[in-house]
């Protein structure tokens, strides 16, 4: 090996790495914004001075979900090097996550405040008990600290349920095509329920069993909700072989 390309060599690992970190960075921003375009459509829906229980649910869902990503990420922090090819996109993704609610979460509390509203104190509890319970546990050592993150994403997802309309008539219209708001739901579910069950399926991953379980919980919650999107479709479809109904 020559001098020059001994002097080589590093720049190039260098630039190697670099690359591999770009792609891995836009590949998880990617998957993060097709994930989290529902509910940035849902807080742009939103009015001022107006809130339905049902905005009030999604609100503490982008609330439980900011927390929950938070403690995903200290719990993938010991995980978190590029070369742990396997969960470093997940470690990525949490944190794009959190970023993704907390912005929505913002822009959701302004347009939705109303007079002597007790949420930012609500807010300021459940984020600094979250925060402040998964550095404890991440600097004791304490495996709880999955089953916290799991806790909190579950009960994100519950709000979620309650929050959304799975007979929304809403469209958009994107390059000049009307997309009904059902189908890109149904479809992201789709996505989601596989990747919950089939992603886990690698020899090197660095997680333990409260992710496991969580990614397999999320994985049935898409599942059911992919069902509860297309069911007023498939009801339209099954009741052409019903016949006529005897009026006699």
């Amino acid at each position: 090996m020559t001098a020059v390309t001994a002097t080589l060599f590093p720049v190039n690992l260098l630039n190697l790495m670099v690359l591999r970190l770009l792609l891995v960075v836009g590949f998880n921003s990617a998957v993060t914004f097709f994930f989290f375009v529902v509910p940035m459509i849902r807080v742009l829906r939103l009015e001022r001075n107006s809130r339905t229980k049902s905005d009030t649910q999604f609100w503490w869902y982008l609330c439980c979900g900011f927390s929950g990503y938070i403690v995903w990420v200290y719990y993938f922090s010991d995980c978190s090097s590029l070369h742990q090819a396997a969960v470093f996109p997940i470690y990525m993704v949490s944190i794009l996550g959190a970023i993704v609610h907390f912005i929505l979460l913002c822009i959701a509390t302004y347009l939705t405040l109303g007079v002597r509203d007790k949420r930012p104190y609500a807010l300021i509890f459940v984020l600094g008990s979250s925060l402040i319970g998964a550095t404890l546990l991440w600097v004791f050592k304490v495996k709880w600290i999955g089953w916290l993150g799991f806790s909190l994403t579950a009960l994100s997802h519950c709000f979620r349920f309650g929050a959304t309309n799975y007979r929304d008539k809403f469209t958009f219209w994107l390059f000049d095509v009307s997309i009904p708001i059902w189908v890109v739901n149904a479809f992201i579910s789709v996505v989601g329920s596989i990747t919950g069950f089939l992603w886990l399926r690698h020899p090197q991953l660095c997680i333990s069993m409260e992710y496991k379980v969580t990614s397999y919980v999320i994985g049935v919650v898409r599942a059911i909700e992919v069902y509860l999107w297309c069911s007023r479709g498939m009801a339209r479809v099954l009741s052409k072989i019903e016949g006529e109904i005897n009026h006699v």
